[in-house]
């Protein structure tokens, strides 16, 4: 609520007539106003309260008159607006709005909360993927597209809460603009939920590093239960949240008793149980499900030997299957074909 103070001394005959118009004007704004009214008694009161005159009209403590800020005359006389007794509406309504869009502490509120939506979406990529897997929704593409954002939020994340430290922070205006500082439970209170709030940044922008510890990560099987396995090259994995996430999808499929992401290097490794009946296009779904891409570790083996008297010669096998297609495609051609190495 905009506090709307009106200072006068005893028998001042255009109080009322102020006080009538700050009320008119405040609800054609529809600005919802707490008024007072402050006698000043004595010559000393007038100084202190640095009183211009009767009526004088501040919002929030603010003099409506922006050039009261130059005066000095101050005393128990009265007090003139542009030649007439009270302010005109148009000083007042833009006395009020400006009060409005500023009220003081605000500002830090909005930007904790900024901060740590912001916080939360850039680890999106690892938390919401296994909510909605967990769910039994489709992730599509959600992970990576936060995951390209992920560097943008941090970045607005820590913005807001420096303009939020900023804005609680900073001095106010001298004494000659008749500026009250912030209440100091306000500031106090605006102190605590900005830190409350670093935190909850801090947590959600390191939640990737700590995602196994929340929900949990499967990393050995007895042999027994998984005779077979299956690796796949999964590609989009930037953190372990990436890994839980994958494997939360490949467990819910019947015959999967082992789910085991490695984002480092980009791969899965599946256990099958004995009786397990699911192929490699329904485990590869799977994970597409999760949001990600996935295909057979056998078209993107390691490094395989060309010859096995000079193992030294190697090349990596996705780049041999096209070289061989097209070779194998040129009949009846003389073909030649070098490769060599730096080693």
């Amino acid at each position: 609520m905009t506090r709307a103070d009106i200072l006068h001394f005893d028998d001042c005959p255009n109080v009322d007539v102020a006080a009538d118009r700050v009320r008119t004007v405040a609800a054609g704004l529809g600005i919802e106003i707490h008024l007072r009214f402050v006698r000043v008694e004595s010559a000393e009161e007038a100084v202190r309260e640095r009183f211009l005159g009767s009526p004088s009209v501040r919002v929030n403590g603010v003099d409506i008159d922006s050039s009261a800020r130059d005066q000095y005359d101050f005393g128990l006389s009265c007090r003139m607006y542009a030649g007439a007794g009270v302010p005109p509406d148009a000083m007042i309504a833009a006395a009020l709005t400006r009060a409005a869009s500023d009220a003081p502490g605000r500002a830090p509120g909005f930007a904790s909360i900024g901060a740590v939506v912001a916080g939360a979406l850039s680890s999106a990529c690892c938390w919401l993927p296994l909510i909605l897997v967990a769910a039994g929704l489709s992730v599509g593409g959600i992970s990576l597209a936060f995951a390209s954002l992920r560097p943008w939020l941090i970045g607005i994340a820590v913005a807001s809460l420096a303009f939020g430290v900023w804005s609680n922070e900073r001095r106010p205006r001298t004494a000659d603009t008749c500026c009250v500082p912030m209440p100091r439970r306000r500031h106090t209170l605006n102190r605590v939920m900005l830190a409350l709030s670093a935190l909850g940044v801090v947590a959600f922008t390191l939640f990737p590093q700590y995602v196994d510890a929340v929900f949990g990560k499967r990393t050995s099987i007895e042999s027994s239960r998984a005779p077979r396995e299956i690796t796949l090259r999964v590609d989009g994995m930037t953190c372990t949240g990436c890994e839980t996430g994958i494997e939360a999808a490949l467990r819910r499929l019947p015959g999967v008793a082992l789910a085991d992401a490695v984002y480092e290097d980009g791969t899965v490794v599946i256990g099958l149980a004995p009786d397990a009946t699911i192929g490699t296009d329904a485990l590869i779904q799977a994970i597409a499900g999760a949001g990600y891409a996935a295909r057979s570790a056998e078209t993107n083996a390691a490094r395989q030997p060309i010859d096995a008297a000079n193992p030294s010669i190697r090349v990596l096998h996705d780049d041999l299957g096209p070289l061989v297609s097209n070779f194998n495609a040129a009949t009846g051609r003389n073909r030649f074909l070098a490769i060599l190495s730096p080693t």
